[in-house]
C-alpha cells in the first residue's frame, strides 16, 4: 500500500513534469549488494537514468531501488513500480538494460503485457533503445528470446532442486520443508525431534487418536485451550489435517510415489498412522499419482471453464480425461485417443511456408544486428564510466598531495573507486559473453521452429506430448477442438502474421532513441 508521503511526492513530480512539457517517468535501479546500495553503483545508475530522461523529454518522478541479491524483495519492488505506473498513469519506465530490468520469466512477461496492452514505453538508457507497442517485430522478438533465456534459467534451477531432493531422499531425509515437531541438526547433520514442539505434537496425536473428536471439534478444542500454531495464529482444519495425515511422523516419507524409510526418529508407528487414516476417512498417501501415469497430465484444461482435466482409467484399459465443468455443470469425459487426434490436427496447421521461412531468417538477422549494436553501446558507456572513475582517482591523489585529506581517507576512496572499476570491467567482459549466448539461444529457437512440423510428424505418442510440453504452458481442449497456449518465444512466432510469412522486419524503421558519438557527460 502506498504511503501518503510517497503518493504526494509522485503526484507533485507528475504535475511538475507536465508543467514543463515533459513526460513523467519511473526509473528502476538494482545494485549488486548492500554495500553498493548507497554507493557509486547506484549513483551511476541514477545519474545516467536522469541524463537519459533529460535528453528525451522525460522527467523521473520516482526511483525504485532494490538490492540485486534480494530476489523476493526485487520482485516485490518491481511489481510495486508496475502497479503504481498503472495507478498514476505513468507511461514511461526507465531501466539500465534488460539485465537490470529483470532476470526472471514472470517479470518479463509482465513487461510484455504493459507495453502491448497499456501503451507503456520501456527505455534502456545504456543502449538508448526503446520498446513499445509500435516497436518492430525484431525488437519484440529480442524480448521474447530474453524471456526464453530466463525460463531456461528457471528450469535449470528447478532441475537442480529436484536433484537435491532426490539426493536427500536417497539418504533417508524427507525432501522439502520439515513439519512442526522436527528440525535439522547442523551438528549431527540429520533430522531430529524438535524439543521445542515435541511435547505439543505428542499431546496432539494422543488426544486426537483417542477418538473423542471430529476434525472440527479437535480444532475448536485446541483453540479453546489456548494452543497456537508456530506463527501464533489460531488453528484451522486445513493445517491440522496436513499434520495428522503426514506420514513423516512415522519415520517414513513419500517420494516419487514410493514410501521410503527415513533415518530419523518417529513419533508414531505405521499401525497407528493407518488406524488414524481410517478414522479420518482420509485417502492413504502414496496412492498412484496422476503425474506418472497419464500422458497429458498437468497440461490439459477445459476449453469451456479453464479447469484442469485429470486422467482416469475405465476397466483398466481405456484412458479418459475428466472434470466437472463449472460452465455447463456437467461431467466431461474425453478419451485420450481423441485428445491426441485433436491436438495432432491443431499442430498440422503450423506448417513452415516459404514466406515464414524468410520471416524467421529476417527475424534472426535483425535480432543479431540489434543485439550487437546494444553490446557495442553498453561497452562504450561502461568504458566512459571507467574513465570517469579514473579521473576521480586522480583528483583524490591531488587532494592528498595538497594535504587536504589524510592517508586513511585516500585509501578508503581509492578502494571504493577501484571496487567499482573492477565491477565495471567484469560488466564490460560480460557484455560480449551475453551477446554470444543470445546468438546461440536465438539460433536454437529458429532451428526448433524450422524443424518443429517435421519432428512432430515423425514422433509418436509420449514423444509428441513431450514436444508440446516443452513449448506450451497448457492445452485447452473440448470434444472436437484444441487450442495450445505457447510459451515465449513460441507464442510470438506462432502469431498469424508471422505464420503467414508477411514481410515484417526488412527496411525496419529506426526505433532507437537519439544517439550521438558522445552521449554521456564528461567527468
Amino acid at each position: 500500500m502506498i504511503s501518503l508521503e510517497e503518493a504526494t511526492s509522485i503526484t507533485a513530480g507528475i504535475q511538475k513534469a507536465l508543467k514543463e512539457g515533459k513526460r513523467p517517468a519511473f526509473a528502476y535501479d538494482r545494485v549488486s549488494d548492500q554495500a553498493n546500495a548507497g554507493g557509486i553503483s547506484l549513483e551511476y545508475q541514477e545519474t545516467h537514468a536522469g541524463y537519459y530522461a533529460e535528453r528525451n523529454g522525460l522527467m523521473i518522478v520516482h526511483y525504485f531501488t532494490v538490492i540485486e541479491s534480494a530476489r523476493k524483495e526485487g520482485r516485490k519492488v518491481f511489481n510495486r513500480m508496475i502497479d503504481l505506473a498503472m495507478q498514476f498513469n505513468v507511461k514511461d519506465l526507465i531501466f539500465k538494460n534488460t539485465d537490470r530490468m529483470s532476470r526472471n520469466y514472470r517479470d518479463l512477461m509482465r513487461i510484455e503485457d504493459i507495453y502491448e496492452k497499456h501503451g507503456v514505453t520501456i527505455h534502456f538508457y545504456q543502449t538508448y533503445r526503446t520498446l513499445n507497442q509500435k516497436s518492430t517485430y525484431a525488437d519484440k522478438f529480442i524480448m521474447n528470446v530474453e524471456i526464453a533465456a530466463a525460463r531456461q534459467l528457471s528450469d535449470k534451477l528447478s532441475h537442480d532442486v529436484r536433484e537435491t531432493q532426490k539426493f536427500k531422499a536417497a539418504r533417508g531425509v524427507p525432501p522439502g520443508r520439515l513439519p512442526m515437531g522436527y528440525s535439522f541438526s547442523k551438528e549431527k547433520r540429520t533430522i531430529i525431534i524438535d524439543p521445542k514442539h515435541e511435547r505439543f505434537i505428542r499431546f496432539m496425536f494422543d488426544e486426537y487418536d483417542s477418538g473423542k473428536y471430529t476434525l472440527q471439534q479437535f480444532v475448536d478444542f485446541l483453540n479453546d485451550q489456548g494452543y497456537r500454531s508456530q506463527t501464533g495464529r489460531l488453528w484451522n482444519k486445513s493445517y491440522i489435517h496436513v499434520i495428522l495425515t503426514n506420514r513423516i511422523y512415522t519415520g517414513s516419507f513419500e517420494y516419487g510415489g514410493d514410501v521410503i524409510k527415513g533415518n530419523y526418529e518417529a513419533y508414531i508407528d505405521e499401525e497407528r498412522f493407518e488406524k488414524r487414516m481410517e478414522q479420518m476417512g482420509a485417502l492413504r498417501m502414496g496412492t498412484k499419482t496422476q503425474s506418472h501415469d497419464f500422458l497429458f497430465s498437468g497440461i490439459l484444461y477445459c476449453a469451456e471453464c479453464g479447469r484442469r482435466m485429470t486422467g482416469d482409467r475405465k476397466k483398466g484399459r481405456f484412458t479418459y480425461y475428466v472434470h466437472a465443468c463449472r460452465k455447463t455443470g456437467k461431467g466431461v469425459y474425453i478419451p485420450e485417443d481423441d485428445i491426441s487426434r485433436i491436438i495432432d490436427d491443431y499442430v498440422r496447421e503450423y506448417a513452415i511456408t516459404e514466406g515464414m521461412a524468410e520471416t524467421l531468417k529476417s527475424l534472426f538477422l535483425d535480432a543479431i544486428t540489434i543485439k550487437t549494436s546494444d553490446q557495442q553501446a553498453s561497452v562504450s558507456v561502461i568504458s566512459r564510466q571507467i574513465s570517469e572513475l579514473e579521473v576521480k582517482q586522480s583528483r583524490i591523489l591531488d587532494l592528498f598531495a595538497d594535504a587536504q585529506i589524510d592517508h586513511n581517507a585516500l585509501k578508503r576512496k581509492m578502494e571504493e573507486f577501484q571496487k567499482e572499476i573492477d565491477r565495471l570491467e567484469k560488466q564490460k567482459k560480460q557484455a560480449g559473453i551475453d551477446r554470444n549466448k543470445f546468438i546461440l539461444k536465438t539460433s536454437e529457437i529458429i532451428e526448433t521452429m524450422r524443424r518443429f512440423p517435421e519432428i512432430y510428424a515423425e514422433s509418436t505418442g509420449e514423444h509428441r506430448v513431450a514436444i508440446i510440453k516443452s513449448m506450451a504452458s497448457k492445452v485447452l481442449i473440448s470434444q472436437d477442438q484444441a487450442e495450445i497456449s505457447w510459451i515465449p518465444p513460441y507464442s510470438f512466432i506462432m502469431k498469424k502474421e508471422i505464420l503467414e510469412g508477411i514481410s515484417l522486419v526488412r527496411n525496419r524503421p529506426e526505433t532507437h532513441a537519439r544517439r550521438d558519438s558522445n552521449p554521456w557527460p564528461t567527468a
